[in-house]
């Protein structure tokens, strides 16, 4: 089993390519879901390729922004 790191790694890297399909399906830019969810286009960017994991707070945002659940948001895994 590889190290907790990489498996984290791993999952912020599905969550930010799940994330980006959400995205992009509903029509946003990342500047225009940065926008609505009050975060940084960097911020979303990062998200997206896995690079930063967002807090709570960014979750919720997200949601909103997107519309979706947050149960939606969170799975990723499929």
């Amino acid at each position: 089993m590889p190290p907790l790191e990489v498996r984290h790694l791993e999952k912020t890297k599905r969550f930010g390519f799940h994330l980006k399909r959400l995205r992009e399906g509903k029509g946003l830019s990342q500047q225009a879901l940065a926008d609505i969810a009050n975060i940084g286009k960097t911020t979303v960017l990062r998200i997206e390729n896995g690079r930063q994991s967002p807090t709570l707070e960014m979750l919720f945002s997200i949601c909103e922004a997107l519309e979706v659940p947050i149960v939606e948001l969170m799975d990723y895994e499929r």
